[in-house]
């Protein structure tokens, strides 16, 4: 070999020192004490020991039957609550010695051997001292090293096995609930056998309340579409007597659901009782809008009886004013010749359920019954015909 060509061998062989994936003593950790660096880069050092993923280098041993750790970063020190200086050196199932039955050593293997890099998902490590899910990716360095670049899953796959116990709950619930709906309808149709009418009305409203807290148990982290909840509230009042407009984007956050439920349910059981579903003839139109900051929602009866306001207020005006109102809503009522008209404004952010079912004070439902109006603001409009308690 001439001197041209050592030269050129010896440039080659500086570089591989220099370069990371072929440096056979890797570093990660940029330790001063370190007699054979990653390479001369120290921004190839900070990216390597600043990565939030882990990175563990490892060397194989028996034939790839184990592995010693040759190296690891500092997110893998913090997943795995140890020091470079206690695992440097040693065996992976001595340090570790659940990888085994986690399977990872069997990748370890298989990569070595192979040099095709592989993927480990998500999966649970337990030994006597740490447990955890881990998803791992392996590679073989040209220095016939390997590398593990792995992510901490733990808190994702707990807040996914939250929610999957959560929905169960849920479900066992709404089953409760349904059976418990069904012996109530029973009892009810029962003891009213001489007021058909009235039975029916009444188990309308036993399930809607239902309905409500069936929504409201499966909605802790779901938003939902506006038509498909309001569709499901309103369906007992004939949705062909309902016109339903509005944009399917952005959905209705979750903790909304039921405010907005029970707020249809009100206002088409008092259409029920005294408007638009109260005839043959009557129809609602029913339009929402949602931006960043708010959602309305317009309620409009049509054909059927006259109303003006009423002078007194009843339950369920006073529940539906406290029910939007301590979700930090608004709601303006029109009584107008030709039915109805309610506009409800809530807050994107606002609160959700449980504020709206606080007992009001009782000096403001004095004064809402003194009024004749529950707390309610009206829209302009004109008031004829005859009066009707809502």
């Amino acid at each position: 070999m001439d001197t041209r060509d050592e030269h050129i061998k010896a440039a080659r062989l500086k570089h591989q020192r220099q370069d990371p994936l072929h440096s056979t003593a890797t570093d990660f950790s940029g330790s001063s004490n370190d007699t054979t660096p990653i390479g001369s880069s120290d921004l190839h050092r900070k990216l390597l020991r600043e990565m939030s993923s882990g990175v563990v280098v490892y060397r194989a041993v028996d034939n790839g039957d184990d592995f010693v750790i040759v190296d690891l970063n500092r997110a893998a020190e913090m997943i795995e609550q140890v020091t470079r200086e206690q695992v440097a050196g040693r065996r992976v199932t001595h340090v570790f010695p659940g990888v085994a039955a986690f399977g990872l050593l069997g990748v370890f293997k298989s990569v070595w051997e192979s040099g095709t890099p592989q993927h480990h998902p998500v999966s649970e490590y337990s030994d006597h001292r740490i447990r955890g899910w881990r998803e791992n990716r392996v590679f073989r360095l040209t220095s016939g090293e390997i590398v593990a670049v792995y992510d901490d899953r733990t808190r994702q796959v707990e807040i996914e096995q939250a929610e999957a116990h959560h929905e169960l709950l849920a479900n066992e619930l709404n089953h409760r609930l349904l059976n418990a709906r069904h012996v109530v309808e029973l009892i009810v149709r029962e003891s009213m056998q001489d007021d058909p009418v009235r039975a029916s009305i009444i188990n309308q409203r036993i399930r809607a309340g239902l309905a409500g807290l069936e929504i409201h148990g499966r909605a802790a982290t779901k938003p939902i579409a506006v038509r498909a909840l309001l569709a499901n509230e309103l369906a007992p009042f004939g949705l062909d007597r309902i016109a339903l407009y509005g944009v399917k984007r952005p959905l209705l956050p979750a903790r909304l659901r039921p405010v907005v439920a029970l707020a249809a349910h009100e206002l088409a059981t008092n259409a029920a009782k005294y408007g638009a579903f109260s005839n043959g003839d009557g129809r609602v139109t029913l339009k929402w809008r949602i931006d960043q900051e708010t959602i309305k929602l317009s309620w409009n009866e049509d054909g059927g009886p006259p109303v003006t306001s009423p002078q007194t207020s009843g339950y369920g005006s006073e529940m539906l004013h406290r029910l939007i109102h301590a979700a930090g809503g608004t709601i303006k009522r029109a009584f107008r010749t030709e039915g109805l008209g309610a506009e409800i404004l809530l807050p994107v952010n606002g609160s959700g359920l449980s504020a709206a079912f606080a007992t009001a004070p009782s000096s403001r439902r004095s004064e809402h019954r003194k009024s004749g109006r529950a707390g309610f603001e009206r829209l302009p409009g004109p008031e004829a015909g005859a009066a009707a308690e809502r």
